[in-house]
């Protein structure tokens, strides 16, 4: 069927991974670059890395796997250069499936920490974007949505910090956000994920949804980046969180 590689730069860094299909469960190898500089450049050493240590060939790719947003605008527009730059060298033969990487990671850690068993509803996981904006994805059993956030909204909720239930709603925080941690400081469910472990969680994530998704949600038509902006993705924010006391 052919090699798929897996590309994640909206959470940190970069991340590429490489699997022997789309449906496979593990991942063949994989490799975490932490800081933004740099990422760009080195994701062809990355994936040299890869092929050598897999015994593979560039033209064994077949699938990509693709971060496509919400996350860093700089990180979503390297990684969707690199992978189309690397489409460009084998025409008509790469077909792509573009994910949320926030949405992915959010649900690989409802099911690595078991939430449902335990008793929980939802899942929160932050992102930060700027010192007073982030990203929040919400999980639930019924799937994901996503939205650009301003703390400051969040703080001055007043209901719990905006609906975030004690004991039903796990507190993710991606990378290091002090004044949103600060902000749900009285919240006793809470987790971070730094470093590897974040950056982990999107490629693990990543690989499980296009596992249940199959090789028939890809297609030939390149991902286009998805980015969050305020105004109007703020309003969504606030009047999706404000509903959910209602």
């Amino acid at each position: 069927m052919g090699l798929c590689l897996f590309i994640e730069t909206s959470l940190q860094g970069s991340s590429l991974a490489l699997s022997r299909s789309p449906g496979d469960q593990e991942l063949l190898w994989s490799h975490i670059h932490l800081q933004r500089q740099g990422s760009a450049s080195g994701m062809g050493q990355q994936l040299k890395m890869g092929l050598r240590a897999t015994g593979g060939h560039p033209s064994d790719i077949r699938f990509i796997v693709i971060s496509r947003g919400p996350g860093s605008f700089t990180g979503i527009r390297s990684g969707l250069a690199f992978a189309k730059g690397f489409a460009a060298a084998f025409p008509g033969q790469i077909s792509w499936l573009g994910l949320s990487a926030t949405e992915c990671a959010a649900a690989w850690v409802a099911d690595h920490q078991r939430l449902l068993e335990r008793g929980y509803r939802e899942l929160w996981f932050f992102l930060p974007a700027t010192r007073t904006h982030g990203y929040l994805t919400i999980w639930t059993a019924e799937g994901c949505q996503s939205w650009l956030t301003d703390v400051r909204e969040l703080r001055a909720g007043g209901r719990d910090l905006t609906g975030a239930e004690k004991g039903k709603t796990l507190l993710v925080f991606a990378g290091t956000w002090e004044a949103m941690e600060l902000s749900f400081n009285e919240h006793p469910d809470k987790l971070c994920l730094r470093g590897e472990e974040l950056s982990e969680a999107g490629l693990r994530g990543m690989l499980a949804v296009a596992r249940g998704m199959g090789p028939e949600a890809f297609s030939g038509a390149e991902p286009e980046p998805r980015y969050l902006r305020q105004s109007s993705a703020e309003e969504n924010a606030r009047t999706a969180l404000a509903g959910r006391g209602s």
